[in-house]
Formats: C-alpha cells, structure tokens, sequence
C-alpha cells in the first residue's frame, strides 16, 4: 500500500429541515444590511426540537453507511465525533452515534472537542490509522456534529453560525479526494466550546448559594425543589449596573453609558428616554442646589 491509496471515500452533509434567509434574519435584528453580503449566505439552518448532536450525526452519515455491504459496514474499525456540544458528563456524542448507526462491536469509538479543529484533526487521525497499514482495508468514519446557543443577543454572529453536521469516510479507496501527505499547514489559538452541557449538581449548587444570599426563594412543600427570584427584575438591573460601574468603567457612570451607546445602536424611542432622563437629573441637581 502507498500513501497515495488513502482519502475520502464518501461524504455527507446534514443541514436540517428549517432554514430562515439570511436577509430576513437581518431585517427582524435590525442589523446593518451593508454588511449582509459578506456572509455569502443566503439562508441560515434553524435547529427544530427534535434536532440535537446526535441526530444531526445519525442523520449525515446513515446515507454512507447504508450504501455499504455489510462486509464494508463491518470494516468501520473507527468512529470519531468532533463537536463542541454535548448532552451529559457520563456518555460520549460518539457512544450514541455507534448506537443508532449499527456499527459493529469491534468498531472503536471517541469524541473529540476543541471547537472547529477537532474535525480537522479527526480526519488526520483517520488518515493515519488507514495509511499505517495495522489494519489493511479499515475504514474510519468522522463525525463532526454540533448545534448552536447563538440568539439575537449574539448580534452578527447569530446569522453566520447553525446546527448541522458533516460525515467523511476515510479508507484506501478515495473516490472523492486522495491525501497528499506532508501538505498541510498548522496554527493554534485559543478556541471557546460554546455549547458543553450544565450539570445539575452544578446548576444545583448555584441555586444553593443565590438563595442563602436572599436572592432566590426556595419551595421545599414537595420532593422537587423550586425556585423563584425574590427580588423584581429593576432591583437587580439596578444592582448589576451600579456593582459595574464600580468595578468595571472606575465609578463613571458617563464611560458605561458611551460603551453602551457604541457598541449597541439604540432606538430612536431609546435615545429620547435617555435624553428625557438626562434632563430629569439635571432638574434634580438644579434642586439640589437651591
């Protein structure tokens, strides 16, 4: 066997069932229209209920591996899941993935995270298994599979990022794309896992420490704990701000309300509340003074 032998033999894409343009998304955010061509998008994936990491990866690689023969399906020695996401702390994305494709017992399973790399690195990793030759005629299925906490808080980063999932099979029969050993660049940064799941004791624990500070109220009439926010929502709005102020912008109220101002465009409606408020302290401090 050469080098020349190993590659991609088949690949798919799942990119869900719903889809929002781009262009709309734009319009209900109230985002800068000038910069929508940028993206080269023109619709954007929106995850449905019943779409998570698992079923995104079921749902990209099954078509592969049901074009197999059962003698090629059997040759899968490697399953790789690369993703950010999860849905608990004790089973991998991979462990399901195995589950739901029907892959054999002898198949070897991973996760791999570290955000976007982790497929790049995946697909390596398969690379080196099928060249090594320990396994002459194995196969190796990458799986990078994710979904997205994005919202309209996330401004310009919501519309460019979705759930969905690519699967790549990698053998010694590339019919889609043979590797050229040795091409390939590298750089690292840090990288953020922007969808881990919580733990409930985490979440648990929390919840522990906001109600001993008398921030939350705890029903404890039944077996399930639950918890209520004992303070309106202006009087903590007002104690975060002023807590910021203080630590974050050296007790000026004025650097808060410029880095505000610039770095979220505020309504027309907006701008007058806060010129209505303006004038109001300025009325006070005329008072004062008298």
């Amino acid at each position: 066997m050469t080098a020349s032998q190993v590659g991609i033999e088949a690949m798919n894409v799942y990119c869900g069932l719903a889809q929002i343009p781009v262009e709309v998304l734009f319009e209900a955010r109230g985002l800068n229209r000038d910069r929508l061509g940028n993206l080269m998008m023109d619709q954007k994936t929106v995850g449905l209920p019943f779409e998570d990491p698992i079923t995104n990866a079921v749902n990209a690689a099954k078509p592969i591996v049901d074009a197999l023969t059962p003698e090629q399906k059997e040759r899968i020695e490697v399953l790789i899941t690369p993703t950010e996401s999860g849905i608990d702390y004790s089973k991998s994305i991979a462990s399901y993935v195995h589950q739901h494709l029907g892959l054999s017992r002898r198949c070897r399973f991973i996760e791999a995270k570290q955000a976007c790399y982790a497929a790049t690195g995946a697909v390596q990793m398969g690379i080196a298994y099928v060249a090594s030759g320990m396994s002459p005629g194995a196969k190796v299925l990458v799986i990078s599979t994710d979904v997205t906490l994005a919202d309209g808080r996330s401004q310009y980063i919501e519309p460019v990022v979705g759930p969905g999932s690519a699967a790549i099979l990698i053998s010694e029969s590339p019919r889609i794309l043979t590797v050229d050993f040795g091409a390939f660049g590298n750089y690292a940064f840090e990288t953020l896992d922007s969808a881990r799941p919580t733990g409930y004791t985490t979440t648990l624990k929390l919840m522990q420490i906001m109600a001993e500070k008398g921030l939350v109220a705890r029903d404890q009439s039944s077996r399930t704990h639950l918890y209520s926010a004992k303070l309106p929502q202006h009087h903590t709005q007002r104690q975060f701000v002023t807590d910021m102020i203080a630590k974050v912008f050296g007790g000026s109220s004025a650097q808060l309300v410029m880095h505000a101002l610039s770095s979220h465009a505020a309504s027309k409606e907006e701008l007058a509340e806060i010129k209505e408020l303006i004038e109001t302290q300025k009325d006070a401090k005329k008072g004062e003074k008298r």
